[in-house]
């Protein structure tokens, strides 16, 4: 997971973070949150299989179920 080329990605949490603090163009600030949350989904991924696969089938397949869909939840509200 570490290793990833998308983590190249995660350079844009910061730059979307700081444009939106610093007041920037709102479309400026969408299209680089919009390109920091693509690492962040696959992190997100990778660390619920490996919980679940720590922790057993049935609290593995809440997991599942629970943040499967986290990162659209968030960008729906």
């Amino acid at each position: 997971m570490l290793s990833s080329w998308l983590n190249v990605l995660l350079v844009f949490v910061p730059v979307g973070l700081g444009l939106f603090l610093s007041n920037a163009s709102p479309i400026l600030v969408f299209i680089f949150n919009g390109i920091a949350i693509i690492p962040l989904s696959a992190l997100l991924t990778g660390a619920t299989e490996k919980i679940a696969s720590d922790a057993g089938d049935t609290i593995g397949a809440f997991l599942n179920i629970s943040l499967g869909n986290l990162v659209e939840l968030i960008l729906f509200m």
